[in-house]
């Protein structure tokens, strides 16, 4: 397991941790929470990383290595143009989720009077955005292999 971040690791414990999502999960030493979420096969020499436990925890040469393609760019459209297209990121999954949860600065919002009531509202609704991008990297059937691109932009339709 050389190939995993023992840094990683802590933060995917903390993020169990944080979401209540599987307390029991805690419980578990190394080994254990390994097999229990799948980031370990059993090889021809006992238990080698699987493809996801590299992307959940992996290091970054790791995952260049093992999926060269496999990053995120996000873009977020100026006027009427996209601008240009920044370098790649690669992280293992447990940071990317910190790394969406950064974005939230440029969420643009529209200030709402009505009388003495003063409301922003943000063009998109950041849970949204959060389960959009985390089912980019989570799907089965994302397309990892040529990498994800997010981008937010206004809608082109009318209507």
């Amino acid at each position: 397991m050389d190939d995993w971040d023992p840094v990683a690791r802590e933060r995917l414990r903390d993020r169990i941790r944080l979401t209540n999502s599987g307390d029991t999960l805690l419980l578990l030493d190394d080994d254990d929470l390994d097999h229990a979420l799948l980031m370990v096969v059993d090889g021809p020499y006992g238990p080698q990383p699987s493809l996801a436990g590299v992307l959940t925890i992996g290091k970054v040469d790791a995952i260049r290595r093992s999926m060269p393609m496999a990053s995120e760019v996000f873009q977020v459209m100026k006027g009427r143009l996209w601008p240009s297209t920044p370098s790649p990121s690669r992280m293992p999954l447990v940071d990317m989720f910190s790394h969406i949860n950064a974005l939230k600065p440029w969420n643009p919002n529209h200030e709402i009077m009505s009388g003495l009531v003063h409301v922003n509202l943000p063009d998109f609704g950041r849970q949204a955005f959060r389960e959009a991008m985390a089912n980019a990297f989570c799907d089965p059937s994302s397309p990892l292999s040529n990498g994800i691109v997010g981008k937010v932009g206004r809608s082109r339709r009318s209507g």
